[in-house]
């Protein structure tokens, strides 16, 4: 309303004040009596003599824009009051705080426009105004790239798991402008993602996590690296500005303005705002709550409009003596035309919904009319209740990835309380009978997914029971809704499913139903999962891939083969891979692949253990991306295992460099992995193997290495790897301090050193091979195991 009143008003002074256009070009004005007299335009620059503005004039307007920026300042009051509000934790509060600071310091700055002859006033300007415009832009930007680097996978899966093709933001039918936008985006990203990492370099204590199976997914950017990269792309503005003020030639005066400053300030505070709009063009049902598209793109229309009608005025030739007052309203109106809009959508409008949306008070509204409305009124209620906990769990998930966790298990708890007759949700109550029983199919499918979404959310982070006892709540759920007949879909049942399968074979799901053991629930679980995904592809692999696992833990490898044998016939890494990375958190169908060759290994079977691993290598690895080196390392150890049982010694050593040693050096130093503590004595055990001469002294710094006090591999991270890749890191270094020790001479003292050291290390992978009443559990493991201890028991 402001714009159109400011622009209307525009109109009107125009009309009445400048009724005539003299001359063209820039010539010297004859009127004795014009305040504003352009002499002279040379060199880059307009000599211009200025006039004065009114008093009264800079008293309305000083009003006007004072009363506009407290508005702004309250408002920015308001977001860091409320800072910890769930619905303004998914806006960024302290990036969006900024933007209203800065949106109120470019409208405080148009009072500058109404003292033309203040010199420090003129000099001011410029910079004040465009530093200020630069970083609302640039917010705006940095908001939107942290959003969908959240964001980006679950858009794209979301794009690809109805066609088995995994497609990107484009697709066939797109028309090349799209295409070519939807490449701008990605390319866009990429550069801001790239620039956070140079933080570290800049004396950041934090590290970059890669890898980590499927929390590497996910980027997580927070709010440091997010300003930090905000004030990177800020470099050349407040660059240009600084010189502006500190150079007298390019800097403006009541009686000069240089143009080559200005057109290139123009230009850089322009770019930020296409970016802006640029990084908010992703598509996907998960970017709506989020994009800013519109409202950017809506302003900067109001901005170009506003600029349209002011800018011809503004280079007319004074006809009238209050010019000045003229020429600093359209000034003004220009500045505000741009920062008011952005302010009044990106912030008032999100003020005002925060105010007035609460979780709890739209679940009251639904209990209250629920208690008295007709049938037809309670389905409407119902599916207005669904969308309501539909979108209080998407905001939930997106506190989650920002790493808000308190904030977003109270969003799930809200989002599964909407489904409570009674009271509120809570982990340790669950859900009454009679309450599953009253849940329709939405309902249950909103139920059992917010559940499992908060078990991974919390997983890791809280006490085991809290992590597992709502996944097994909502397979519980599933099981006894009488809904459940009547479903066509149940693939929100399969990360349950599948969270049960991990849970239980890494030892997080301890208690079974009376009668059953580990082994027996496991292969039950995996049986379901397989037969509720028969028929939807890339779950049914992973069920497959599941119920492998679970019959090689019954040492049932004959079986577990045939499994993924059957399995190999509907997979395809280059299709699936990826669309079970996102919505499983890591592919292990590429995993059981790999393991399976060890499997044919353990029963004699070494031509297809060997025809195996060459599938795995040309089919899976290269669809395992680098930023994720613990699943390559996953994928590489039972194929380094199996090709150096049978002499293909060459041939590993390239495929470890290949897929592990370069891509690390990319990665430079400050990296952390779980796959970091196996990777120097791998390739360390690589090297000697493959060079039948290695000189002592090209081993010392290892051997300094390995006898130090440092412990090298955290007992958490043995676990992974020996349930996984079934080969203990332990041994592995106990491997390596076996061989250095048989080549050095016998009066070394470092020999009794490495080899006691050594079998320090083989009893602590012996007690991870063994249960309490020491059977042997992972048989694959304890044959490599076995022989690297008896050997060193010999030599000590």
């Amino acid at each position: 309303m402001v714009i159109h009143l400011l622009s209307s008003v525009t109109k009107f002074l125009t009309i009445k004040m400048m009724p005539s256009l003299r001359g063209g070009g820039i010539s010297p004005s004859l009127d004795e009596y014009h305040p504003i007299r352009i002499l002279s335009a040379a060199d880059g620059q307009m000599i211009v003599e200025e006039g004065t503005t009114s008093l009264s004039f800079r008293i309305c307007v000083g009003i006007i824009l004072s009363l506009l920026t407290c508005v702004q300042l309250l408002v920015a009051v308001y977001f860091i009051r409320n800072r910890t509000n769930s619905l303004l934790l998914l806006s960024q509060p302290i990036p969006l705080t900024l933007t209203v600071f800065a949106s109120s310091v470019a409208t405080l700055s148009a009072y500058l426009f109404a003292f033309p002859e203040n010199d420090i006033a003129c000099a001011s300007r410029q910079p004040i105004i465009f530093t200020s415009l630069s970083l609302i832009g640039t917010l705006l930007s940095t908001r939107a790239w942290r959003i969908g680097s959240i964001l980006a996978p679950a858009a794209d899966f979301a794009s690809s798991a109805g066609g088995g093709e995994i497609s990107y933001r484009g697709n066939n039918n797109s028309s090349r402008s799209k295409l070519t936008i939807e490449r701008a985006h990605t390319v866009a990203m990429s550069i801001l993602t790239s620039l956070s990492t140079l933080s570290i370099a800049c004396g950041k204590s934090r590290r970059i996590t890669l890898g980590g199976g499927g929390k590497g997914i996910r980027r997580q950017i927070d709010t440091t690296q997010l300003l930090f990269v905000t004030v990177i792309l800020m470099m050349p503005q407040l660059t240009l500005q600084i010189l502006n003020v500190a150079i007298p030639m390019m800097r403006a005066t009541s009686t000069k303005r240089p143009i080559v400053p200005f057109v290139i300030g123009v230009v850089l505070t322009a770019i930020p705002f296409f970016l802006a709009l640029l990084l908010n063009t992703s598509e996907g049902s998960s970017w709506q709550i989020f994009q800013e598209y519109e409202m950017i793109k809506s302003s900067v229309l109001i901005a170009l409009t506003v600029l349209v009608v002011t800018i011809p005025s503004m280079l007319m030739p004074p006809t009238e003596v209050e010019i000045p007052n003229l020429t600093a309203f359209l000034q003004t109106a220009s500045l505000l035309g741009l920062a008011l809009p952005l302010f009044y959508q990106i912030a008032f409008v999100k003020s005002i919904s925060i105010r007035t949306k609460s979780f709890d008070n739209s679940k009251d509204v639904l209990l209250r009319r629920n208690s008295s409305d007709s049938a037809s009124s309670q389905m409407n209620d119902d599916a207005v209740k669904i969308s309501a906990a539909e979108e209080a769990m998407t905001m939930a998930k997106m506190l989650g990835h920002m790493g808000s966790l308190d904030a977003s298990v109270d969003a799930f708890h809200k989002t599964l309380s909407f489904f409570k007759l009674q009271g509120k949700y809570s982990i340790q109550d669950g859900f009454t009978r009679k309450e599953i029983q009253s849940f329709s199919a939405k309902s249950l499918e909103v139920v059992v997914t917010a559940l499992v979404t908060m078990a991974k959310t919390i997983d890791t982070h809280s006490p085991r029971e809290l992590c597992t006892k709502p996944v097994l709540d909502a397979l519980s759920i599933y099981d006894s809704a009488p809904v459940r007949r009547h479903l066509k879909d149940r693939s929100f049942v399969f990360p349950v499913l599948s969270y049960i399968c991990v849970g239980v074979q890494g030892g997080k799901i301890l208690e079974f139903p009376e009668g059953q053991d580990q082994a027996d629930y496991l292969l039950g679980v995996a049986n379901t999962f397989v037969s509720e995904t028969e028929y939807q592809c890339f779950h049914h692999c992973r069920a497959l891939a599941l119920k492998a696992a679970s019959l090689a833990q019954q040492l049932k490898f004959d079986k577990a083969v045939e499994v993924i044998n059957g399995m190999n016939r509907i997979y395809d890494p280059v299709k699936h891979s990826r669309i079970i990375a996102e919505e499983y958190g890591s592919d292990h169908c590429c995993n059981a692949m790999a393991l399976s060759a060890l499997w044919l290994k353990h029963l004699g079977r070494e031509q297809e253990a060997v025809i195996m691993c060459d599938d795995v290598i040309e089919r899976c690895l290269p669809e395992i991306d680098e930023r994720n080196m613990l699943g390559r390392i996953l994928l590489l150890i039972p194929s380094i295992a199996v090709l150096l049982a049978y002499g293909q010694l060459e041939r590993t050593v390239e495929l470890f460099t290949q897929f592990v040693i370069e891509p690390v050096k990319r990665f430079g130093q400050n990296w952390s992995s779980p796959a970091k503590p196996v990777i120097r004595p791998m390739s360390l055990l690589l090297k000697i193997c493959s060079q039948s001469e290695v000189f002592i002294t090209e081993l010392d710094d290892d051997i300094e290495w390995l006898l130090n006090d440092e412990e090298k591999m955290p007992d958490l991270v043995d676990t992974i790897y020996t349930s996984k890749a079934q080969w203990s890191p332990y041994d592995l270094y106990a491997e390596i301090c076996l061989r250095i020790a048989k080549k050095l001479e016998k009066d070394d003292p470092r020999r009794a050193l490495l080899m006691t050291e050594g079998l320090r290390l083989s009893h602590l992978a012996d007690s991870k091979l063994k249960n309490e009443s020491g059977d042997v559990v992972h048989p694959i493991a304890f044959s490599i195991h076995n022989a690297v201890m008896s050997e060193l028991e010999e030599l000590v």
